[in-house]
């Protein structure tokens, strides 16, 4: 025969439990706004990203899943109105456009009965024809004898001037962005040693030293990590650059 077992209230929880998912579609856009805009890890694509929704939501006064083509098309003509440069304008319909593709491939809703699904269910910029941009066409850049002149006008004979002219040398000799050289470290700097040392740099510089060949050791090599589109790289380092940084 079996007993009945005494039932004791539960405890109660010593905090309250909020929601696991937004309860209307104003928060559930709301939060996966803010999870697209920490996922890109540049501080200052964040920035640029929220700038440009601030501007397109005033410029429509709708909420994001209200959205059509039309409007995207009417936001850019506004914007060519406005006499905003076509890399202006591209910069800010791929802030929009990155997150209607966030929110069609990566963010998901519940439905009533418990099934994930996609939070909206198409890009309304992709479809909409985007200004034509030419990468660099307003650059001004220095020939080469410019290049030689500027870094000889630099006084290596005083401390600054020989970090400048490290400093100068390492954006010309690698081409790299301003913010990639200026958040470099001592650190992210490795050469490929000797074998006989036994000591091995990163696995993200190790391949190099290593070679295209089998048993081919690249000693000597100097490889610098830069930060750039959100994930680490690799560059080798000219020797120039190597010698002028440790002078």
């Amino acid at each position: 025969m079996l007993t009945t077992l005494p039932l004791t209230p539960a405890p109660a929880l010593p905090f309250t439990l909020a929601p696991t998912r937004p309860s209307s579609p104003a928060q559930e856009w709301s939060s996966a706004f803010d999870l697209w805009l920490a996922s890109h890890p540049s501080p200052n694509t964040r920035r640029a990203y929220r700038k440009a929704w601030d501007l397109f939501f005033a410029f429509t006064s709708k909420s994001p899943w209200q959205i059509s083509k039309s409007d995207v098309a009417r936001w850019i003509e506004y914007q060519r109105a406005q006499h905003l440069s076509p890399e202006t304008i591209q910069q800010r319909l791929a802030a929009l456009s990155s997150f209607y593709t966030y929110v069609t491939q990566i963010y998901t809703s519940l439905t009533p009965d418990g099934r994930e699904q996609p939070l909206h269910f198409f890009n309304p910029v992709k479809a909409v024809p985007r200004p034509r941009t030419s990468p660099y066409n307003k650059a001004r850049y220095l020939n080469v004898d410019q290049a030689r002149a500027f870094l000889h006008a630099i006084p290596r004979y005083t401390l600054q001037g020989m970090r400048d002219y490290a400093l100068f040398l390492t954006y010309l000799a690698t081409g790299r962005r301003n913010s990639e050289i200026r958040t470099l470290r001592y650190g992210d700097i490795e050469s490929c040693p000797e074998r006989s040392e036994g000591s091995l740099p990163s696995s993200l510089v190790l391949s190099e030293c290593e070679g295209t060949r089998k048993g081919v050791w690249s000693e000597g090599r100097i490889w610098f990590r830069w930060n750039g589109k959100g994930r680490q790289r690799r560059d080798e380092l000219p020797q120039s650059v190597w010698n002028a940084i440790l002078a």
